[in-house]
């Protein structure tokens, strides 16, 4: 019997929908697909670093990669930055990105859920993100702190 450890749980962890198996892994195992991520985070929202990195005493962990064998079909990033009403440095997802073609697959909740697990790994207690699309967070449990009527704040307890 092979006994896994949570790292490695969180390396495979994997979803089926119609049939067909995806994976997500962090860009530390599979950094042969994280220059063509940031080429997608580029394209979509210009210069941004989607480093490994730390910010006042917030590990921030290396991008997530979503996978369909061994094509690439999302990814994730993650930045620290202040936390609204307060000024400590917390963790937030910085970028979430969906092939065309595998959109509404259940991929982006598949990343979010590994982002949650993610920062669960790495001791953080909260975890936050600012985006036009609350929904996807919303129906994964995420909580409504602010909205300007386009782009919301929300964040998991991790």
């Amino acid at each position: 019997m092979t006994i896994l450890t949570l790292r490695e749980l969180f390396d495979i962890i994997s979803f089926i929908s119609e049939g067909k198996m995806y994976s997500v892994v962090s860009s530390n195992c599979e950094p042969l697909h994280l220059e063509e991520l940031h080429k997608w985070f580029f394209a979509e929202w210009g210069e941004m670093n989607p480093l490994v990195g730390s910010n006042i005493n917030v590990v921030v962990p290396a991008p997530l990669m979503a996978l369909d064998s061994s094509t690439l079909i999302g990814g994730l990033a993650f930045i620290g930055h202040p936390i609204p009403d307060d000024k400590n440095i917390g963790l937030w997802i910085n970028a979430l990105i969906v092939a065309p073609g595998y959109r509404k697959k259940g991929i982006g909740s598949l990343l979010v859920s590994a982002a949650v697990a993610e920062a669960k790994r790495n001791n953080v207690a909260e975890l936050f993100v600012y985006t036009h699309i609350p929904m996807l967070y919303k129906s994964l449990g995420w909580i409504e702190l602010s909205n300007d009527g386009k782009n919301f704040t929300l964040k998991c307890v991790c």
